[in-house]
């Protein structure tokens, strides 16, 4: 049976002005098993966005997806906060 792990995902927008509800349906659009999002205040009215995508356990998708989440107009920083095989 292939195994599968859960990503956690925190993104930042590049600046607070960047409209995270238009990220939110970027990342929906993109072809990745999203498992939870959430949109999480962090200081002076930036939010981040924490995504939980479920990925085969196979080497180099984690980065391949964090890739991809990175290339959404507006963000600007992408970090794996977890990994968890399921």
């Amino acid at each position: 049976m292939p195994r599968s792990v859960l990503v956690k995902y925190r993104m930042m927008p590049e600046n607070p002005d960047v409209d995270v509800n238009k990220i939110k349906e970027e990342i929906y659009s993109l072809d990745l098993d999203i498992k939870d999002l959430k949109i999480v205040p962090i200081a002076f009215g930036l939010k981040a966005i924490e995504v939980v995508v479920s990925l085969p356990d196979k080497e180099g998708v984690a980065e391949e997806s964090e890739k991809k989440l990175l290339e959404i107009q507006g963000v600007g920083d992408v970090e794996t906060v977890s990994i968890t095989l399921v």
